[in-house]
């Protein structure tokens, strides 16, 4: 009982709560974390996509300019 009461006092140390308010400080640091991992997926296909627009722009205005070589 000692561990785990030992435990659940450095858990709610960890995160600045008193132990009675350690489940549902968890469930939403939780909820936060999945919440911040989907943005950030989102935003990395967001840049992708702008990346290979940009690398797709970039290409056709390569293929109609001229090139003068000397």
């Amino acid at each position: 009982m000692q561990k785990i009461e030992s435990l659940l006092t450095d858990s709610a140390k960890t995160l600045s709560v008193p132990p009675e308010h350690l489940p549902i400080s968890v469930e939403r640091f939780f909820g936060e974390w999945k919440d911040l991992n989907k943005e950030n997926e989102r935003l990395k296909e967001e840049l992708a996509h702008s990346i290979a627009y940009r690398l797709m722009k970039n290409s056709y205005e390569l293929q109609t300019s001229r090139l003068l070589w000397n």
